[in-house]
């Protein structure tokens, strides 16, 4: 198995937990427009943090168990979000 295709896997199995949240910001979305109700702003701000934390976790994973490098140089915190 080459690198990218450990790397897909790795990244497989989380798959299911990143769509459900971005389904759960959708909700939150939806509902705060039709509601009005500012809880759903809060609730999507949280959402959304879990999302960029889980995806940088993965890079960071990804990085450690060395399925691809960065330079030293290269800010790399961005690339989840």
């Amino acid at each position: 198995m080459t690198d990218t295709n450990k790397s897909l896997a790795f990244r497989q199995q989380y798959m299911g937990i990143i769509q459900n949240l971005i389904n759960n910001i959708d909700i939150c979305n939806r509902r705060y427009v039709e509601t009005g109700d500012s809880g759903y702003v809060h609730a999507r701000a949280k959402y959304i943090t879990e999302v960029e934390e889980l995806k940088t976790w993965i890079i960071n994973e990804e990085l450690r168990l060395g399925f691809y490098k960065y330079p030293e140089s290269i800010d790399i915190s961005g690339l989840a979000g």
